[in-house]
């Protein structure tokens, strides 16, 4: 799924043929992978084959889809989607030994806290910005209505 989004390019510009030595390549290499990573690391061996021809697959096929049709992505807000994401998912597994509900508090008080982390990051623009304060003023005019 991950290097769909990186294929746009050459889909556009009709170079399947491309795709096809991509998906053959990477899947060659998720083989071997596989054959050298599952004796010795079982199940997560295969995970990590798999995770390490899915991101060559993005980044290879990211790569050549630019070169043959350029598309601006936002490389840089992507990348630190990924970084907090992944930050924030460790912090939670950091919590093995409490109780239930507090593991509960603990990864939705983490989860809540995604958009807020990612604005202390400069991470919105500012037409996003206004946009979510306009779509939070007319919440709350919905609700006072109700209400009243």
């Amino acid at each position: 799924m991950l290097k769909d989004s990186s294929l746009t390019g050459l889909n556009i510009t009709k170079k399947s043929q491309i795709i096809a030595i991509i998906v053959l390549f990477t899947s060659i290499m998720n083989i071997l992978l596989n054959y050298l990573l599952i004796p010795i690391l079982q199940t997560s061996g295969a995970a990590i084959a798999t995770l390490i021809s899915s991101v060559t697959a993005y980044f290879v096929s990211y790569n050549y889809a630019q070169k043959n049709y350029r598309i601006p992505y936002e490389i840089k807000k992507i990348t630190l989607i990924i970084f907090v994401g992944i930050s924030l998912f460790v912090i939670s597994n950091l919590f093995t030994s409490v109780t239930f509900f507090v593991l509960l508090t603990i990864k939705s008080l983490l989860f809540v806290s995604y958009p807020f982390i990612l604005y202390k990051l400069n991470f919105f623009e500012e037409v996003e910005i206004s946009s979510l304060k306009r779509g939070f003023n007319d919440f709350k005019l919905l609700i006072r209505q109700k209400i009243l």
